[in-house]
């Protein structure tokens, strides 16, 4: 029985295998390059990202002498991609050094207020966070709406591997949400705490 570890880093996708004992039984690693189009803005296409795991499975499963029991995946919290109700990317995936949103991010911790926005959240606002990005995507980008949905990248990942796209709920994947500056902030209340910085959802 082996176990299959990927890591996708922001220039570099790691797999590791091992058995039940501990024991590294295959290794794997797969390069990309991040793209930085503007001033404070860091992209990839979300293609390099699964062609990068797709090429570490499949170099670790040749070394294998048997099937890989069960997967972990794991990845920068705060990248995400946003994608239509087929699950295809309608932008690059905006990485967790892009820092594009700093008057977004400025105008959700006045609308909210620094101190109430910490007990919401358990976090201080932040261009790298998703949130200010979503709402900088909303006015000066792309279009998003009701069709749209928002992905922490290897949420994104997993999609890839099904035949059909499975809606989640509102459009938001809340794994990991408190990583994401999006605990209870669009959960609990509905986005009514966004509603100073702009119309989102």
């Amino acid at each position: 029985m082996s176990l299959l570890a990927i890591d996708i880093g922001s220039s570099t996708c790691k797999a590791l295998a091992f058995g039940t004992s501990g024991k590294v039984l295959a290794r794997h690693s797969a390069s990309y390059a991040p793209e930085f189009p503007r001033p404070s803005f860091a992209e990839i296409d979300p293609e390099m990202f699964w062609k990068a795991v797709c090429s570490c499975c499949r170099k670790i499963s040749a070394q294998l002498a048997e099937p890989v029991q069960a997967v972990c995946l794991s990845s920068h919290g705060e990248t995400f991609v946003a994608v239509d109700s087929a699950g295809r990317p309608v932008t690059r995936a905006i990485l967790n050094q892009d820092s594009r949103a700093v008057r977004e991010s400025s105008s959700c911790e006045a609308a909210i207020g620094r101190e109430r926005l910490f007990q919401i959240t358990g976090l201080f606002a932040h261009p790298m966070y998703p949130i200010p990005k979503i709402l900088w995507l909303g006015f000066l980008a792309v279009p998003l709406n009701q069709s749209c949905f928002l992905f922490g990248f290897h949420a994104w990942v997993i999609t890839q591997r099904f035949d059909e796209f499975v809606e989640l709920q509102r459009g938001l994947e809340f794994e990991n949400a408190d990583q994401r500056f999006l605990l209870h902030l669009l959960v609990d209340d509905r986005g009514e705490h966004l509603a100073g910085c702009g119309q989102f959802g």
